[in-house]
């Protein structure tokens, strides 16, 4: 599980990359009914499914190609490459969600 921090439209915001398109899904969904009746798996697919209309097609070609930990982790690497999205990722840090050994 990847933890990012992200400029979304002026704000750093950081989380994981489902907190971070659920926060982007909640603004989009007041101007959008078909949005609003979304959840956050289905924007993360709807994303995915319409970087072909935004994304340089070699680029989508290289991204499509990348192993992502999940569909929320694809989908917000594909707007982030989406020039009109607003959204940069600045950090990428990898979690290790195992529980860990106690020290002996």
């Amino acid at each position: 599980m990847a933890n990012y921090t992200v400029f979304d439209d002026g704000k750093i915001v950081r989380g994981d990359a489902r907190q971070i398109l659920e926060r982007r899904r909640k603004e989009a969904a007041k101007g959008s009914k078909e949005i609003a009746r979304m959840d956050a798996e289905q924007y993360a697919e709807a994303m995915i499914e319409d970087a072909p209309y935004f994304l340089p097609e070699d680029l989508l070609e290289a991204l499509t190609g990348q192993d992502f930990d999940s569909t929320y982790d694809r989908a917000l690497t594909y707007l982030s490459q989406m020039p009109t999205s607003g959204i940069r990722i600045l950090t990428v840090r990898q979690t290790d969600r195992r529980p860990r050994k106690a020290a002996k």
